[in-house]
């Protein structure tokens, strides 16, 4: 708990740890301490304790409404009633007022916290105006270059034969349309081309005062004649060549049929082809198909005619841009994704079929000014969403916490369904902090839950002592650690399954909720030398924490993972994990080294690289290891 007074925290602790280590004084500990509370709350009571002014709470106890003070334990302030009759659920103590903290009827469980403008500046509170206005978000995909199916080009043998010439006898070579590529030598043109010829001597020789019918049914036969030699392989231009010498040739020349690429070469020089064998395949690579890949949860970004903008890493800077054409109606069951096929011109055929690409699309979220706030004002707790508004119109720093509802999140920020108003005040930084105070001073918070009865319970009851590493039970002054431990490794799995899963929003709840236990604890129980061992872990724990929830990308969290998962490995090792089954697995290539961390399970899941490395890893050491069976109950 934040103490505004210059060296009120230390001397308190201090009086605490002097009466702690006389075991002639402990029994009048929790007398003195409740003594000392309670007068220092009717002291530091203000004359007149300034009304809520939240619209809702005063539409619901009416202007005058009778006030009602909050009670805690003085051993356990993450306790708290409205009842001063109820004793703590936790050792059994009378509860004591808490000062300066009256509520009214309607407002008894909305969590609200005033500070002063020091203890404001000591928690680096910043805010921001909620606002309204048009949003786009942006979707990056990656994927392939691919060859445009419609632009593949087969060159044919038309006539049996042998090859008997190649201008083309490599694959990559490119080519112009109407190029030679090779040259077929086919005896069956020779009566094509006999034919040819007699069809055309037969119409010269008409003479001039020949019927009409005549003329044109001669025509005709060269017309077929000239037909017939072009399905067998020759051009136009080769047949009028065979006219105008009236020589029959035996060799015909294929001709690249467009301009592109030769991506596939079956045709050898000498060998021997019958009509339809596929001699060698042309691409056009002016214009390609990227085939880019969503994870389905995105899918719905996507959709036909969409613009995408493509980008690869041989071409720095350059950007190309093309259309969705279509979106695959299946998901591929191993990745989870579903494909599109963009169109894309390709002017200088710069991307080349193989590449890795990435690209981008911006759709629109919603259909009009949408509604939008920081991503680090939201709170996540799972099933729900909490953010801290600045109360308006007070002397003194007032926060509250609201209930909201998010869409989706757009970059840095994340749209607002309800719950807030343009123009309101949230809490971007510092926001935890506040959550965390208001749990440890026992009022309503994001962490804990409040009972019908009212009251706020933390969680479960102490444990008996944890078994150090090497089987040593600690001492009794460690017991409150066993389920902090226990709740510890519990976060800590959730953790690694978000990290894992490369899911960030789930990693960020369970990274909150364990900084949650962490602000719980009840160091006043604990003896000095298990003070000593705890808390610099719980620091390192606290720090990691804090800094994976201010990192803005999955591959942030992960190095700052690493810190709270070494303190935690080593908490375990001193208090034990509360009866939950520990492993210890290993990476051997994070950053360049080894990465280790904690799971239920001898299964790997990566933490460190997610779905690029989902099962690379070892499981190195067993701390808790499963019950045998018959164990149950403690007994052998």
């Amino acid at each position: 708990m934040i103490d505004d007074r210059p060296g009120g925290g230390i001397a308190h602790q201090g009086l605490v740890a002097t009466l702690v280590r006389r075991p002639a004084a402990r029994w009048a500990l929790g007398v003195a301490v409740v003594a000392v509370a309670f007068l220092l709350g009717r002291a530091s009571r203000p004359p007149s304790a300034p009304p809520h002014d939240h619209p809702q709470a005063a539409h619901a106890a009416g202007e005058g409404a009778p006030q009602q003070r909050w009670y805690t334990c003085s051993m356990h302030p993450q306790v708290r009633s409205l009842d001063p009759r109820e004793k703590c659920p936790i050792c059994g103590m009378d509860l004591i007022a808490v000062p300066g903290e009256e509520a009214r009827d309607g407002d008894a469980a909305v969590p609200r916290l005033t500070l002063s403008p020091r203890s404001a500046a000591l928690l680096q509170v910043a805010t921001v105006p909620v606002a309204r206005r048009q949003v786009r978000t942006s979707l990056p995909l990656y994927g392939t270059v691919e060859v445009d199916e419609t632009r593949l080009a087969p060159v044919t043998a038309w006539v049996a034969g042998r090859l008997e010439r190649l201008w083309v006898d490599q694959t990559g070579i490119g080519v112009r349309a109407g190029e030679p590529m090779a040259e077929v030598y086919a005896p069956a043109l020779v009566a094509g081309q006999q034919e040819l010829l007699t069809s055309q001597t037969a119409l010269e020789a008409l003479p001039a005062t020949a019927a009409a019918s005549h003329r044109r049914g001669a025509e005709a036969l060269l017309q077929a004649a000239k037909d017939k030699l072009q399905l067998l392989g020759l051009s136009a231009e080769q047949v009028e060549e065979v006219s105008r010498r009236r020589a029959a040739v035996d060799r015909v020349t294929l001709v690249a049929p467009v301009s592109g690429v030769v991506l596939e070469r079956m045709a050898t020089q000498g060998m021997t082809v019958e009509v339809g064998d596929r001699l060698y395949t042309v691409a056009d690579l002016s214009h390609v198909w990227v085939q880019l890949e969503v994870h389905e949860r995105e899918v719905a970004w996507v959709r036909r005619g969409q613009p995408v903008t493509v980008r690869v890493a041989a071409h720095p800077g350059e950007v190309w841009r093309g259309t969705v054409a279509f979106v695959s109606p299946v998901v591929e069951e191993a990745t989870r994704t579903v494909r599109l096929r963009v169109h894309v011109p390709n002017p200088g055929s710069q991307l080349k079929p193989g590449m890795f690409v990435t690209g981008e699309v911006q759709p629109p979220v919603g259909e009009g000014e949408e509604l939008v706030i920081p991503a680090t004002a939201a709170l996540l707790t799972g099933r729900r969403a909490v953010v801290y508004v600045q109360v308006p119109d007070r002397q003194e720093p007032t926060f509250e916490a609201r209930e909201v509802v998010l869409g989706p999140r757009v970059g840095d920020e994340v749209v607002v369904r309800s719950g807030l108003a343009a123009g309101e005040v949230v809490v971007v930084r510092g926001n935890f902090k506040i959550d965390s105070e208001l749990h440890i001073r026992g009022r309503p918070s994001m962490m804990a839950v409040v009972t019908p009865g009212g009251s706020a319970h933390p969680g479960p009851t102490p444990s008996p002592p944890p078994v150090l590493a090497g089987g040593a039970t600690a001492d009794a002054s460690a017991a409150p650690l066993a389920p902090v431990t226990a709740a510890l490794v519990r976060g800590n799995f959730s953790l690694v399954k978000g990290l894992s899963d490369d899911d960030g929003d789930a990693a960020k709840v369970a990274a909150r909720r364990l900084l949650a236990e962490l602000a719980a604890v009840d160091e006043a129980g604990l003896g000095p030398a298990v003070l000593d061992l705890w808390q610099p872990l719980a620091a390192r724990m606290g720090a990691g924490l804090e800094r994976m929830l201010e990192a803005g990308s999955l591959d942030d969290m992960r190095p700052h993972f690493e810190r709270f998962s070494d303190a935690l490995t080593e908490a375990v090792r001193r208090f034990g994990s509360g009866g939950e089954v520990v492993y210890r697995a290993v990476c051997p290539m994070v950053r360049g080294r080894k990465g280790y961390w904690l799971q239920p399970q001898t299964a790997i899941t990566n933490p460190y690289h997610g779905a690029r490395m989902y099962p690379c890893g070892e499981i190195v050491e067993t701390l808790t290891p499963p019950r045998r069976r018959g164990d149950e109950g403690g007994k052998p």
